[in-house]
């Protein structure tokens, strides 16, 4: 009896050895606080080195002015939803600062528990997140309205809700006027450079080289285009084709007429539309991520839209494009029973928009699809390149913004033009 009585000890004490020494490690990690990179007291400035940088003459000069700014932290007051945030003062003068300040407008930043926002032009960035910690990320710009920069006309502010700031160096060095700060935090925005491959026609067939993300298509052919395009490497999927060539092309079954453009999605082993959706008992299911999705296939009734699985926190407009054979039925507000049930008959699409916690529709019209939504011009190369930096017990020390697109304009007046800008900042002075 005292055997076994030893014998169940002895099993339950190597099981609870077991039990611990199984158990993983926790991660002890506790990162600084944000205010310690944006320190927010009244009467604190920095002063910066700012070069812009602007296409003149129809975007067929670039022109580089550089100036001095000074951000003054002003007074603490409320933002329009209330919080406690502080009113920062912009000032400006010449580049060699033999003229005096002159008021150049202001905006907010908020400090909220867990993040630091700053709200300008009615713009709302979320600039630092916790933890602080190497790679770590956040949907920065997940509070921007769809083109935030429409006055430009390019196609680079398209999608910036979706932009993944991340931590890529927790402790860099900066240097101004003979001075090193360390313990300097950076945040990358987006670093997006885009050089479009040129693929020329022979006998009426073009490749495309393996994990091409967009191709410039030219070239002579006397009948439909047959392209070529292989499998991708993971990371890869997404490709746009501009059909600058002198007949249609196709790609998987989809057309691309000549001077337009079309972007595909490589799923189930071949290239087609993005975000493509087939009919299963009649019902589909939109993506979490999407702006675009096509419902592709046969039902045998109506059919059903499931929305449950969208990010509403990251996407704000989607359209969906019904290519099936069936009316296809949306419901974006499934807490509104029986309203906002909005149909898309075969061959047309609808688009949709978050507006004040409900969805809606962006336009009360459908869109035929009597052609796919193809995309009008092409932008030969385009930058989207955005970056911080911040030292401790400073503030932001630099800053570059650039979204700027190139359109070769081959069949327009005046020939190729840049559209966009360019702002780089860099701190000279500070208190």
């Amino acid at each position: 009896m005292r055997f076994l009585l030893l014998t169940r000890l002895s099993l339950l004490s190597l099981s609870a050895l077991l039990l611990f020494s199984c158990n993983p490690e926790k991660e002890d990690f506790t990162s600084e606080p944000l205010k310690d990179y944006l320190p927010l007291v009244a009467g604190k400035y920095i002063t910066y080195r700012i070069d812009s940088t602007v296409f003149t003459n129809f975007g067929r000069t670039t022109e580089v002015h550089s100036y001095q700014v000074k951000h003054v932290v002003d007074a603490q007051i409320t933002d329009n939803l209330g919080r406690p945030s502080f009113r920062i003062y912009r000032y400006m003068r010449d580049l060699a600062g033999t003229q005096s300040w002159q008021p150049s407008g202001s905006y907010l930043i908020t400090p909220a528990e867990d993040q630091i926002e700053t709200i300008e032009d009615n713009l709302r960035f979320i600039r630092l997140h916790l933890p602080i910690k190497q790679d770590f990320s956040w949907k920065g710009n997940r509070f921007l309205p769809p083109d935030p920069y429409h006055t430009y006309q390019f196609a680079n502010d398209d999608d910036m809700e979706d932009w993944d700031y991340y931590y890529q160096n927790t402790s860099s060095l900066f240097t101004y006027n003979s001075q090193t700060l360390s313990n300097v935090l950076n945040v990358i925005h987006i670093d997006q450079r885009i050089s479009l491959d040129t693929v020329d026609v022979v006998n009426n067939t073009a490749t495309i080289p393996k994990n091409a993300k967009a191709v410039f298509m030219r070239g002579t052919a006397t009948d439909t285009i047959r392209i070529n395009a292989v499998r991708p490497d993971i990371g890869f999927e997404n490709l746009t084709i501009y059909n600058q060539a002198s007949f249609y092309a196709t790609l998987t079954g989809i057309k691309i007429p000549s001077g337009l453009g079309f972007s595909f999605a490589y799923a189930a082993d071949r290239w087609y539309y993005p975000n493509s959706l087939t009919v299963a008992g009649n019902a589909v299911a939109l993506p979490r991520v999407a702006y675009n999705a096509f419902i592709l296939g046969t039902g045998t009734d109506s059919i059903k839209v499931s929305t449950t699985n969208l990010d509403t926190v990251n996407v704000k407009r989607i359209s969906v494009f019904n290519k099936s054979n069936k009316d296809a039925y949306c419901n974006f507000n499934p807490a509104i029973a029986g309203l906002n049930l909005v149909g898309i008959p075969p061959g047309y699409g609808r688009t949709f928009e978050l507006f004040g916690g409900q969805w809606r529709l962006y336009n009360n019209s459908n869109i035929l699809l009597d052609k796919d939504p193809y995309i009008e011009g092409f932008a030969f190369g385009s930058t989207n390149y955005s970056v911080e930096k911040y030292a401790k017990n400073v503030g932001m020390v630099f800053k570059e913004f650039i979204l700027w697109e190139y359109q070769p304009n081959t069949g327009g007046q005046g020939g190729p033009y840049t559209t966009g800008f360019g702002i780089r900042m860099s701190m000279i002075d500070h208190n």
